[in-house]
Order: structure tokens, then C-alpha cells, then sequence
């Protein structure tokens, strides 16, 4: 668009008009309009008779000595009745690898709107569309300013926009350009699910879109190599892990949320085409044929898993060991006076106790172990303790991992409140459910 003609054409009217004007106010305020229109660059608009219009509504004014709203009769070419090819379009190319139909939209929008206005500018137009505009006119000191409102240049930016987009849907080409584009939209989220997860779907590369003989689109698009991304995925998994756990073997279950922190730079780029469906009823697509591409990313993702829980488990996990008969000394020597130790089942299915000897009855000594035994809950175990006074712990857990490890994360501690008496002679009873 060339703002020189346009405002040559405005002063020309706007000089014709003044000189069939009487009063200062009038002559001021027509000016300013004037002047606003010649600075709005935004959309190609026309002013006729100004001057007219703006003695007309003069007298009506509020306090016109500070300002006054006018209502002008503006009007826009009818860009409907231009020929494209006079006015030199050329549908821009669609570039399927921006992935956005409303940014196609928008560019054929603009060159159209362009190409029309530059001819309407030069050549006129066969018919125009009056629409009513509101100008703010101001004081300014020894002057006057005018403004469009904002909702008028909304209303004008509408109508234009209204037009040039439904010259544009009449066209067949502009359809099927935009049909592509509108594919391209989409496949990332219809490749979602195939690849595993929307993150991934989101690295995708299209190159083409093309339409079919029956209907649908052929989508050819690049996307990383499925085994480097998902055996990135597994290594972090097994980075994740930093102590040791217990109990069932973990499970990796990879999914593609992480992949922003993964770099792909070094991944072989793989290509793939898949089927889309439009249905011109409900306007959506559908994925219509993935061409095998769900087997082979979910066999990636499959051998991925497996080789990371493997991992996992030969470096993390602590297996559980057979567990010991009752009454199994585990640390210790069971000698001197007979203990009878019986538990409950309701505090836990295996036990560790522990004998700490201490010096006197009060359990805040830590002691020196003296024994420690194996019971399986609801059973009691014969043992034998020197002669003096002891601390008693208990361990209870469902799994046994040995003496360095007891029964693992989700074991629980009991300990006495009171420090039980060995003595000659006497057979102590303890009990502990």
C-alpha cells in the first residue's frame, strides 16, 4: 500500500470541502479529521464530503469549545467486486512445516488484502461499503486533534477483514492450500498416542501434505530416532535412582514428559507417512492409517523399559533372603540364664530382637549387644542370657534382608520400656504382641 496516493486523494477533498465552509470551529474540526485519516495507515479508507458531515453535527455538539465526537460516513472499497488477477494476487505457498493453518490464514489474508488495496488505491473500485466512524476531536491549545476510536477501528478492521477472507474461501486454491495447512495443524496431536506421547509428537519435521485420490492426505514428516529417544529416556530413569530399595522388583514405565531435558541434537532423524482423514460433515481429522509406525515406537519404547528396569534392579535393588528358622541366634551367644521371648502376630510376621546389656535399669544406656535372635511372629524362642539387666529392641518386617539390612524401608522398631533382669535361677518370661 502507498500512503503518498491516498493522501493526495484526502487533501484534495479535504481542500474542496473547505472552501465551502463558514466558521472557524467548523473549518478546525474538519481539518483534524482530516488529518487523522491521513495518519491512519491500518486499513485503505475513504472520506467524502467531510465538510458536509462535520457541519452537520457541529451545531448538535456538547461543548464543542473542548471537545465533540463525530460520527463520519467512511467508505471501504468493496474489495468483493475486485478482480484478483487485475489486481496482480499470487496465493502465497503454504509451508507445511510451521504447522499452522491460522498463520496461513493470516498471510494469505494480508497479501490479498494488500494486493487488492494497492488496486483499489490506483484504479478505484466498482462499488464501496459506507460505514459509519467515530472521531474524537479535541482541544489542543491554539489547535485541534482528532482520533479514530478504538472501536471504530475495530469496526473497520472487521468489515475489511469479514470481506477479504470470504474472497478468499471462494477460492478453490486458497481451499485446498489451507485443507493442507490445516493438517499439518493437527498431526502432532494426532500422532500423540503413536509416538508415545504428545512431547515427542511436538519434534515432529513435516515436509509434505498432500492430498489423495480418495480424500484423504498423505502427511511425510521426520521425527528422532524411537530407540535413541526412549533409551535416553531409560538411561535418566536409572540416573534417577541414588539408594538402595526393597521388596518387588521395579518396573520402569517411560514416558515422554521428560524429553525437555533429554538433548536430541545426536539422534538420527527417521522418516515416516502417515494416512489423515477429514470429515467434511464435523470438520475434524483422524488419524487413518499410521503405516506401522505404532508397532515400531512401541517396540522401542517396550526394549527401552526392559533395559532399564534391569538395570535398575541389578544395581539398586536388595533381594529378599530366606528366612531363618525360629529361634535362629543371629548375632551374639545365647549362654547362661533361660529367657522365654514369645510375639504376637499383630505387630509383624518376622522379628529381630536384640539384648543390649547395660549396667543398671535405666533403658537411655546404650548397652553392648549381647544376643540377637530370629522369631517368627506368633511363636516363642528359647535363649540364654548372662546374669545382669538388658535393653530389648524388636524389628519387625515382612521380608528378611539379612543383619545389614533387616527388612528394608518398610520395617518397624519396637522397644521395651523396661529393662528385663536375667537372673540364676529364674526363667524370664517376655513378652512383646
Amino acid at each position: 500500500m502507498k500512503p503518498v496516493s491516498r493522501k493526495f486523494f484526502l487533501l484534495v477533498a479535504a481542500a474542496a470541502s473547505l472552501l465551502l465552509l463558514s466558521g472557524c470551529s467548523v473549518n478546525a474540526h474538519t481539518q483534524a479529521i482530516t488529518d487523522a485519516v491521513i495518519a491512519y495507515s491500518d486499513y485503505y479508507i475513504e472520506v467524502r464530503g467531510l465538510g458536509d458531515q462535520v457541519r452537520a453535527q457541529s451545531d448538535a455538539a456538547d461543548d464543542p469549545a473542548k471537545s465533540v465526537n463525530y460520527t463520519i460516513s467512511v467508505d471501504i472499497p468493496d474489495y468483493t467486486r475486485i478482480d484478483q488477477a487485475k489486481a496482480n494476487f499470487v496465493l502465497p505457498e503454504p509451508s507445511v512445516s510451521s504447522r499452522s493453518a491460522n498463520s496461513y490464514e493470516k498471510q494469505a489474508s494480508l497479501a490479498l488484502r494488500q494486493a487488492l488495496e494497492q488496486y483499489a488505491m490506483q484504479n478505484g473500485a466498482d462499488g464501496y461499503i459506507q460505514l459509519p466512524v467515530t472521531f474524537s476531536v479535541t482541544s489542543s491549545g491554539s489547535s485541534w486533534t482528532a482520533n479514530i476510536t478504538s472501536q471504530s477501528k475495530l469496526d473497520i478492521q472487521k468489515t475489511v477483514e469479514d470481506m477479504i477472507l470470504g474472497v478468499l474461501q471462494k477460492s478453490d486454491a486458497y481451499r485446498g492450500d489451507y485443507r493442507r495447512m490445516q493438517v499439518s495443524s493437527v498431526l502432532p496431536s494426532l500422532l500423540a498416542d503413536v509416538l508415545g506421547g504428545a512431547s515427542y509428537a511436538q519434534l515432529i519435521e513435516i515436509t509434505d501434505v498432500s492430498p489423495t485420490t480418495d480424500g484423504n492426505y498423505a502427511a511425510t514428516f521426520s521425527y528422532p530416532d524411537a530407540a535413541f529417544v526412549y533409551g535416553a529416556l531409560g538411561d535418566a530413569y536409572v540416573a534417577s535412582y541414588n539408594q538402595q530399595f526393597y521388596g518387588n522388583e521395579r518396573t520402569a514405565d517411560l514416558t515422554t514428559e521428560g524429553l525437555k531435558d533429554i538433548p536430541l541434537e545426536s539422534a538420527q532423524q527417521q522418516i515416516a507417512t502417515v494416512l489423515v482423514s477429514h470429515d467434511e460433515m464435523t470438520q475434524t481429522f483422524a488419524l487413518l492409517d499410521d503405516v506401522g509406525l505404532a508397532a515400531l515406537i512401541a517396540n522401542a519404547k517396550a526394549q527401552a523399559e526392559q533395559s532399564a528396569s534391569a538395570a535398575v534392579n541389578a544395581q539398586w535393588r536388595t533381594i529378599p533372603l530366606d528366612i531363618p528358622a525360629n529361634a535362629s541366634v543371629l548375632e551374639g551367644e545365647s549362654r547362661g540364664n533361660q529367657i522365654v521371648f514369645k510375639t504376637g502376630t499383630s505387630l509383624g510376621k518376622y522379628f529381630c530382637v536384640r539384648f543390649y546389656l547395660i549396667s543398671g535399669e535405666d533403658t537411655s544406656e546404650e548397652g553392648v549387644l549381647q544376643l540377637g535372635v530370629f522369631i517368627i511372629g506368633g511363636k516363642s524362642a528359647k535363649v540364654k542370657l548372662p546374669t545382669g539387666y538388658y535393653r530389648v529392641t524388636c524389628v519387625a518386617g515382612e521380608s528378611w534382608y539379612g543383619l545389614e539390612h533387616l527388612f528394608g524401608s518398610d520395617m518397624k522398631t519396637y522397644n521395651g520400656e523396661n529393662a528385663i533382669r536375667s537372673r540364676r535361677g529364674y526363667v524370664n518370661n517376655i513378652s512383646f504382641e
